[in-house]
């Protein structure tokens, strides 16, 4: 990906962010004649969403999965959870699973909503895709994948464990030392 289309994507990222923050910010939800209607489910998953992009770093945005570990930073996990909010906005106060929701009011602006959600959804696969290839070829995961399909081996794997354990747990007795002599 292009230098141009790395800041582009992040920009498109941070627009959506915006837009989630603005409908799911307390003060905001506070002042909202539809908040107050919503079920509890549904307020809940909204305080959940701002919280969730309060934890995204600029510099994540856009990131692909294998960059930041696995999480809502990609445009399309974050066009997803814009059209969940706006979902629960239309159908406040009704016990909706927004997930299976289809929105519009014509045929053909449900197909377009699932046209564009199967786009979502289809990003996010290929993401997931991607994530798991970089999983793969990680050479510490291989190493424990190895290991886990030996299992005359496991105990042997236990026993260096509990060594390791012991050595941090010497490590961190000595900075508990340590660090009562400086207070």
């Amino acid at each position: 990906m292009s230098p141009n289309n790395i800041a582009a994507m992040r920009r498109e990222c941070e627009k959506t962010l915006r837009r989630i923050s603005l409908l799911t910010h307390p003060d905001r939800l506070a002042h909202n004649g539809d908040y107050v209607r919503m079920t509890r489910e549904q307020q809940e998953y909204l305080h959940e969403m701002f919280q969730r992009g309060r934890a995204i770093k600029d510099e994540e945005l856009g990131s692909r999965p294998e960059q930041v570990g696995w999480g809502h930073r990609s445009l399309a996990s974050l066009e997803k959870i814009l059209s969940n909010v706006e979902e629960i906005y239309s159908v406040a106060g009704l016990d909706v699973d927004v997930e299976m929701s289809i929105q519009g009011n014509t045929l053909s602006e449900k197909i377009d909503f699932l046209c564009r959600d199967n786009s979502l959804v289809e990003e996010e696969i290929r993401e997931a895709g991607i994530h798991l290839m970089e999983l793969l070829d990680d050479p510490e995961v291989r190493e424990k994948s190895r290991q886990i399909s030996f299992p005359e081996q496991h105990a042997k794997i236990r026993e260096a464990m509990v060594e390791q354990a012991e050595v941090y747990l010497h490590e961190v007795e000595q900075a508990e030392v340590e660090l009562n002599k400086v207070a």
